[in-house]
């Protein structure tokens, strides 16, 4: 095994551009175990969350495509925003736009910054090896945070909104709150546009408070009961 600090500079993350675009699917299953003392009602939950991640040269997207209910608790109610995160390595540009923010805004942050945010997460990459995808992924770990990630894919991307900056496109992650993996990779034609909103570095004045949410009538937040649609995909989309 090997300690390694990766710290790569905005230069180091963005000097790469696939030759084509791509678009990795991953799926997300959470966990619950920390929050069943406080609320047994979470283990009926049974639900997985589709989300891709789009490269398009040195831009990506990444976006909740689809939510699929196996089960769910009665008289249970969770509001789940659409959400939508980019970044810009060229331009050193980071936006996350998410349906419980107010309409019209975006929460925008410069790259570099949002590196930062994980420069104390001193990873150790690991020597184990493990196929995802088509393509073989090193295993690194923080805490309780493991990540497999490929030097196939030299981007340092991850699924959620952290920026990781290790050595290649994490294709699974897992930490206390649940596990992404993807489970497609495939060439795509799709390009990547940066919305023209309204951005903040303040996400306080932009979010909705739970009232907000309760009277939304906004297709950018679903309801998610026992009522909802088991066992299909409903696609999410962030208008």
């Amino acid at each position: 095994m090997r300690n390694l600090i990766v710290l790569f500079s905005i230069l180091t993350c963005a000097n790469f551009a696939l030759s084509q675009n791509t678009r990795i699917i991953y799926d997300f299953t959470p966990n619950f175990e920390a929050e069943l003392l406080i609320m047994p009602s979470l283990a009926e939950v049974d639900e997985v969350f589709r989300f891709s991640l789009l490269i398009d040269g040195q831009k990506t997207k990444f976006a909740l495509d689809s939510i699929m209910i196996k089960s769910y608790p009665p008289k249970q109610r969770n509001f789940l925003p659409a959400q939508e995160v980019y970044t810009d390595f060229k331009e050193s540009k980071w936006v996350y736009c998410n349906g419980k923010f107010k309409e019209g805004y975006c929460l925008a942050n410069n790259l570099e910054d949002q590196i930062n945010s994980t420069t104390t997460w001193k990873w150790e990459i690991t020597d184990e090896k493990l196929n995802i995808a088509g393509l073989m992924c090193t295993k690194a770990i923080w805490l309780q945070n493991v990540a497999w990630f490929t030097e196939e894919i030299p981007l340092a991307i991850a699924p959620g909104i952290k920026m990781f900056c290790l050595p290649g496109a994490v294709l699974k992650y897992e930490n206390p709150t649940g596990i992404y993996e993807a489970i497609k990779i495939e060439n795509v034609t799709n390009t990547i546009i940066i919305p023209n909103k309204t951005l903040t570095d303040d996400e306080n004045i932009i979010t909705k408070n739970i009232f907000d949410l309760r009277n939304d009538n906004s297709p950018n937040i679903y309801l998610v009961t026992n009522e909802t649609i088991f066992n299909k995909w409903i696609p999410i989309r962030l208008y």
